[in-house]
């Protein structure tokens, strides 16, 4: 193919991303021209990285030189060890959110949950946001064995981990866990040769694939009635417009905090997650250092809310899409750059992973297209756990993995 099956699935969700944003009646929200411009030239420039991609292997007489990871293969022990930990933090965060009503006589919020609150002694606040950037870490891990599992028909690991997905989605009181799963599952169905002598022959775990689906699916309806009393259509149909809708105030400049025009000092925006991670550990050790990634951030988390009298958003740093730093940092062409560089990134790996059946370049795989996917509500430059999930697989790969011999 001249582009990968996973950069035709992430064209497509994003094409539903843009047609939604454009046939939305509401009246609060709008995206404007700038912004479909630079959501059209995204999409385009991932089709040509995949193409220049794929053109260059079908002209190249030799196969492609994958640096050496083509026989990489994760430890055995990663699993368990994964699975392990993760449940272990599960239960630190239920307890947390059990006790703490006797403790302190506080009723934690859902957002309180992904972070310390005041009340508590600063050594356990620094103590839970450790724990929860490499809960992070964890669930990334998780997320390649599940995605691994469905191609291997492991069920014993499909089903431990959906147990854990759907147990932290109650805990949590959050919807985009399950949403996570979703995506692994059609991410597995677009990738696969799907022949009629192919389908017959995996029928029952199709099957089984089907009724997991629908299950995920009525277990999102119940968590949605949980948190609000809105017709789910509607909400959806408006969360998937309200970060292109932010796009434009940032795009258009009506949002006079953000940098009016590219400068040369812009340009490190885009490693802001990077730059925030840094800056936070300096200043725990004391030192009170400003950067203009970690403002910028600061800027984001600051509560805003937006919205109609029937749906209203508090603006974070989950939402303007994963454009807002590629387009801070280098403007229209940055967000060229990037979904060119997703776009070949993520069509070499699919390559080295149907050749090679390569571990390393499953993870990177499915790693890279969630960030694309899920790119629509929150930009990962703009996250720690980006940047620590990306330096884990670079600089412990030789730990994580290991040489295949045949």
């Amino acid at each position: 193919m001249i582009v990968s099956r996973s950069v035709i699935f992430l064209i497509i969700v994003w094409s539903v991303y843009l047609v939604n944003a454009h046939y939305s009646s509401s009246y609060f929200f709008y995206i404007s021209l700038n912004s479909s411009i630079l959501i059209i030239c995204f999409i385009l420039s991932l089709f040509i990285g995949s193409v220049v991609f794929n053109l260059n292997i079908y002209n190249n007489k030799h196969e492609l030189y994958s640096g050496g990871y083509e026989y990489l293969f994760i430890r055995d022990k990663i699993f368990n060890f994964c699975l392990t930990v993760y449940i272990l933090v599960l239960i630190f965060v239920l307890l947390r959110k059990i006790l703490y009503p006797y403790i302190f006589n506080i009723e934690l919020l859902r957002f309180e949950l992904f972070s310390p609150t005041k009340q508590e002694p600063r050594l356990f606040a620094m103590i839970y946001v450790f724990v929860m950037y490499f809960k992070s870490i964890i669930f990334s891990f998780l997320s390649f064995f599940f995605f691994k599992s469905l191609f291997e028909k492991k069920y014993i690991k499909i089903f431990l981990i959906a147990l854990l997905l759907i147990l932290e989605s109650f805990i949590f009181n959050s919807r985009g866990i399950l949403f996570s799963a979703i995506f692994l599952i059609v991410l597995y169905l677009s990738l696969l040769k799907l022949k009629l002598k192919f389908i017959k022959k995996n029928a029952q775990f199709f099957f089984i694939m089907f009724q997991f689906l629908i299950i995920i699916i009525l277990l999102i309806f119940i968590i949605h009635a949980k948190r609000t009393d809105g017709n789910i259509t509607d909400f959806v149909q408006e969360y998937l417009l309200i970060s292109p809708a932010l796009l434009s105030g940032v795009v258009d400049q009506t949002f006079q905090v953000f940098f009016n025009e590219w400068s040369f000092e812009n340009i490190f925006i885009i490693f802001s997650g990077l730059n925030y991670l840094i800056t936070t550990l300096v200043r725990a050790l004391g030192i009170q250092i400003v950067t203009d990634g970690y403002e910028i951030i600061k800027f984001l988390d600051l509560p805003q809310v937006v919205g109609s009298s029937d749906y209203n958003f508090i603006l974070r740093n989950t939402f303007y899409t994963i454009l807002l730093e590629p387009y801070l940092s280098l403007g229209f062409y940055g967000v060229i750059i990037v979904g060119f560089l997703f776009g070949f990134v993520i069509s070499k790996n699919e390559y080295i992973f149907a050749k090679y059946n390569c571990d390393y370049s499953i993870f990177c795989l499915q790693f890279f297209c969630g960030v694309v996917a899920f790119g629509i509500f929150g930009s990962a430059f703009s996250t720690v756990s980006f940047w620590l999930v990306l330096g884990c697989i670079m600089f412990l790969k030789s730990f994580l993995f290991i040489k295949k011999t045949y």
